[in-house]
C-alpha cells in the first residue's frame, strides 16, 4: 500500500495526516510548540522523526515500513510561502527517511494560507489572511488564478505579523531604558514587564539576549519570545493608550493594503468572494480582526466572512487535498477525493478537539 503524508502547521502547532493512495484517512497526530523549519537542525531532525514514529504507530507499523511505502509528502508550513528554502528542506527530509520519494514532484510545498484556503473553500473565490508569528495573504479568483502577498520572513518582511508587533514593544522597552520613552510608551513598557513578571527592563532584555545566544537568533524559541510581547499592546489599546492603538492601526493598515493588492491583482474588486482570517493574532485578539474586517467590508461590499473555527483542522485537510491533486488518473483522483470526504466527515470534534478552535464572529455584531 502506498502512503501519502500531509503535514500542515504554524509555529504553534503541527498536524500530520496519513492517507492511503486512494484518499482513505488512516490516522493523524498533533504536535504543539514545534515546527519542521526549525533552524536548529538537531531539533528539526527530532521533529521529523517524531512525526514518522507516531504516524507509523497509528497504523501499527514500524517507522521503516511506513517510510518504505511513502510515495507522496505534502508540507504546508511556516517558511514555504515563496519556496526559496524548499530544496534544502527536501534534502533534509530525504536524509531523515523519506529517501524512497525519488521524484522531486512527489514533494509538495504550499503556504499555510493556501492550505487553509483549499481545506475550506477548495476552489471557490476567496481570500485567506494569515497573521501569526509571520503573515501572508493568499487569494484565488473565479477563474482559478491565485495570488500571494508577503510571507517573506521575519528579517525582511511580515510587517503584519505578531513578531512585528512584539518587536515594536521591544523597541519601546529599549527607549524606556534609555530614558527617551513618552508617557504612553512607558505604560506599554510597564505592561510588558508586568506580563513577564519582571520589574527591571534591563534585566528582561539581558534575559532575552541570553536566550538569543543560547538558541541563536532565528530559532523559533526566540521568535516566539519576541511575538509574545505583542500582548501588552492589545491590553494597553483596550485601556485607551493612543500609542498602542497607533501601532496596531499601522500594522492593521498594512494587512489591509496587502489584501487590497491581492484582490485587485485577481480582478475581484466587484466580485463576491469569501474571506478567512487565520493565525494567533486574529484568534487571540478578535478586536484586531474586526478592525481589519470593517476596513475591507467598507471597500469590498460583496465580501463574505467565514468563521475561523476550523482553520487549523482545514489546514491539514487542505494539504491532503493538494497531495491528491497530484494523482494523474482522473477516475482514481475522483475516488480518492470521495474517500477523503467520507473518512474526514467521520472525525468528531469532541474526539479530536485539538483540531478545532472556537470561532471569531465578526459579522452581525457577534462576539
Amino acid at each position: 500500500m502506498d502512503y501519502f503524508i500531509a503535514i500542515a502547521g504554524s509555529t504553534q502547532q503541527l498536524i500530520a495526516h496519513l492517507f492511503s493512495s486512494d484518499g482513505t484517512h488512516l490516522c493523524y497526530d498533533v504536535f504543539t510548540g514545534i515546527d519542521i523549519n526549525e533552524t536548529d537542525l538537531q531539533l528539526q531532525d527530532a521533529v521529523i522523526k517524531g512525526i514518522q514514529f507516531r504516524l507509523a504507530r497509528g497504523i501499527n507499523k514500524s517507522r521503516e515500513e511506513l517510510l518504505a511505502n511513502c510515495s507522496q509528502l505534502a508540507l504546508a508550513i511556516s517558511g514555504t510561502d515563496h519556496r526559496f528554502d524548499n530544496r534544502l528542506l527536501m534534502g533534509r527530509l530525504r536524509n531523515m527517511g523519506f529517501h524512497n520519494i525519488v521524484s522531486d514532484d512527489s514533494f509538495h510545498f504550499f503556504s499555510i494560507a493556501e492550505a487553509v484556503y483549499r481545506g475550506i473553500l477548495d476552489s471557490e473565490p476567496g481570500i485567506v489572511i494569515r497573521s501569526g508569528l509571520g503573515n501572508s495573504v493568499f487569494g484565488v479568483n473565479k477563474y482559478g488564478r491565485s495570488q500571494v502577498a508577503s510571507g517573506w520572513g521575519f528579517i525582511i518582511g511580515d510587517l503584519g505579523s505578531g513578531f512585528t508587533l512584539g518587536k515594536e514593544v521591544l523597541n519601546i522597552i529599549y527607549k524606556d531604558i534609555d530614558g527617551i520613552a513618552t508617557f504612553e510608551e512607558k505604560l506599554i513598557a510597564n505592561e510588558a514587564l508586568r506580563l513577564k513578571n519582571v520589574k527591571d527592563g534591563l534585566k528582561l532584555i539581558e534575559e532575552l539576549n541570553y536566550n538569543r545566544l543560547i538558541y541563536r537568533y532565528g530559532n523559533l524559541t526566540i521568535l516566539r519570545d519576541v511575538r509574545d510581547f505583542s500582548v501588552s499592546l492589545f491590553i494597553q489599546a483596550k485601556k485607551g493608550n493612543r500609542k498602542a492603538n497607533e501601532i496596531l492601526d499601522r500594522v492593521n493598515l498594512h494587512l489591509f493594503n496587502l489584501t487590497c493588492s491581492v484582490i485587485e491583482k485577481l480582478d475581484m474588486t466587484d466580485s463576491e468572494f469569501k474571506l478567512i482570517f487565520h493565525g494567533s493574532v486574529f484568534r487571540e485578539h478578535p478586536s484586531f480582526a474586526r478592525r481589519l474586517f470593517n476596513r475591507l467590508k467598507n471597500k469590498f461590499e460583496k465580501i463574505k466572512y467565514i468563521d475561523q473555527d476550523k482553520t487549523y483542522y482545514s489546514m491539514g485537510i487542505g494539504a491532503a487535498k493538494l497531495v491528491l491533486y497530484s494523482i494523474h488518473d482522473e477516475c482514481h483522483k475522483k475516488l480518492a477525493f470521495q474517500n477523503l470526504e467520507d473518512s474526514l466527515s467521520a472525525l468528531d470534534p469532541e474526539k479530536c478537539p485539538e483540531l478545532f478552535w472556537e470561532p471569531i464572529y465578526l459579522e452581525n455584531s457577534k462576539q
